[in-house]
């Protein structure tokens, strides 16, 4: 079941394939669980993403000796996210 909530797709189809594939009866509290974890998923990656790109600034920064505004530059950020990411970078 799990891999059905933390999987990518149309939570109408999450629903689906819970109720087809384990009898799971939609009951209005187990919707709003199942949409609490796939918020909860969602988080996670996005959170894994944010990680990944800051390791990448990081990386730039200390292999190449460069600003994180020329790393951030490489990786092809638009300046306008430049603040962002340096506050991210400060804590």
């Amino acid at each position: 079941m799990l891999d059905i909530l933390l999987t990518r797709m149309d939570a109408e189809i999450k629903k689906k394939r819970l109720q087809e594939e384990h009898n799971l009866p939609m009951t209005i509290k187990l919707e709003k669980e199942m949409n609490d974890m796939c918020n909860l998923s969602s988080g996670i990656r996005e959170e894994g993403r944010l990680e990944a790109t800051l390791n990448n600034i990081r990386n730039l920064m200390h292999t190449k000796n460069w600003s994180a505004e020329k790393a951030m530059s490489a990786l092809g950020f638009d300046a306008s996210e430049y603040p962002k990411y340096l506050a991210l970078l400060q804590n």
